[in-house]
């Protein structure tokens, strides 16, 4: 079963709807006020906690291990790559088809 989603709203909800029904989610507040059962010291808040908290941490990363990509650093790098790195093939004097297809059957027999 998949209980991801597409913002942090949307996985938690999944998880909430999945894990209690409406009639316990109705025991229950974040800190227990009233009558009611604090949801903030169950193991399930915890997790629901940490799994957003990785979440959130994963799309940190992933935006600074890109950041030197944006602002037209991917395509300085590209140019310097280009200038420091020549093509290692040295252009080809075959110059048809006809002739690919010669080679290759010389290369086989």
């Amino acid at each position: 079963m998949s209980l991801g989603g597409t913002t942090t709203k949307d996985i938690i909800y999944r998880i909430m709807r999945e894990t209690i029904s409406n009639d316990l989610a109705k025991k229950f507040n974040w800190m227990g006020r009233g009558q009611k059962s604090p949801f903030s010291v169950l193991n399930l808040a915890k997790v629901i906690i940490g799994a957003t908290l990785m979440e959130a941490e994963e799309k940190i990363k992933t935006w600074l291990k890109y950041s030197g990509d944006r602002n037209g650093g991917r395509k300085r790098r590209s140019e310097k790559e280009r200038q420091t790195h020549p093509p290692s093939h040295p252009p080809s004097d075959i110059s048809s088809e006809s002739e690919v297809s010669e080679i290759s059957d010389i290369e086989q027999n």
